[in-house]
């Protein structure tokens, strides 16, 4: 079982995020992403705030399921073609569409 992650250790570490969009249709899009985190707000809701390399900044609800530690190594963003070398974290999510969206 990989190690639970917590608010704190998130902290200004790199994390490589990827989300998977299931479309109405039943179609998949993925997209990836990596930025520097900041955790806000732990004491009651704790979002975690994704500064992306793209300028952007990306907020998601703080989720121990979609954490891991990074395994030491190169990842490749699939988008991009870019390599993120030892990255501290990946960030999974998984995301439901309707068709009415």
């Amino acid at each position: 079982m990989p190690e639970q992650v917590e608010p704190s250790q998130l902290e200004g570490s790199v994390v490589l995020v990827g989300v998977t969009h299931i479309l109405g249709d039943g179609s998949q899009e993925q997209e990836q992403f990596i930025g520097k985190a900041s955790v806000s707000d732990e004491e009651r809701y704790c979002l975690v705030e994704i500064s992306c390399t793209d300028g952007e900044i990306r907020s998601y609800p703080f989720d121990a399921r979609s954490l891991q530690k990074a395994s030491p190594g190169e990842y490749r963003l699939r988008s991009t073609g870019e390599t993120i070398v030892n990255p501290d974290f990946l960030m999974t999510w998984e995301v439901t569409e309707s068709e009415h969206q």
